[in-house]
């Protein structure tokens, strides 16, 4: 599994594309038009996320500020993703993510989160959505966070997640 950019073959673009609008048509929104540039259409996907996870988070975490602690990315090969597993990459982002935001870390808390994450992916199937939960940090402090999530093809038979991560410190 690897978080990085990914560059798309110009042939497997109308795949990128038509799995993009795949995951928007699930979730109501209009599609991406065709002739539409890969990263114009990671972009559009990229806010569709954080919209998604904006509006989610506010429903589930009506007390707790957000603050702008949003990261993006790509992993892939879906096909490696294994339901409960933690693969070192999106551990690794969340470690970081964790230090730029200033949130306290336990040793196991990215390791607890990307187990949650990669289950629901796996139960989910991918499509637009999100999943979240709660670290308790000591008895005062708890993490809340969420991803949200879109399985997208990057060429015929590989594809991938790309998703936004968030959390925050409730108190």
């Amino acid at each position: 599994m690897s978080h990085h950019s990914t560059t798309i073959n110009v042939t497997n673009i109308t795949v990128y594309i038509n799995s993009c609008n795949a995951a928007r048509k699930a979730d109501g929104l209009s599609p991406i038009p065709e002739g539409t540039s890969v990263s114009k259409a990671t972009q559009s996907m990229k806010t569709a996320l954080m919209g998604k996870v904006k509006t989610a988070w506010a429903n589930q975490f009506p007390g707790t500020t957000l603050s702008n602690q949003e990261d993006f990315g790509f992993v892939s090969p879906a096909s490696a993703l294994v339901a409960g597993s933690a693969p070192k990459c999106v551990v690794q982002q969340i470690q970081l993510d964790f230090k730029n935001w200033q949130l306290p870390l336990t040793t196991n808390t990215p390791t607890d989160i990307t187990q949650t994450i990669t289950q629901e992916l796996s139960s989910q199937g991918g499509l637009l959505s999100t999943a979240f939960g709660s670290v308790q940090v000591n008895s005062n402090e708890t993490i809340n966070w969420m991803v949200g999530y879109a399985r997208v093809n990057i060429s015929g038979d590989v594809s991938g997640y790309l998703y936004v991560f968030a959390a925050a410190l409730d108190f």
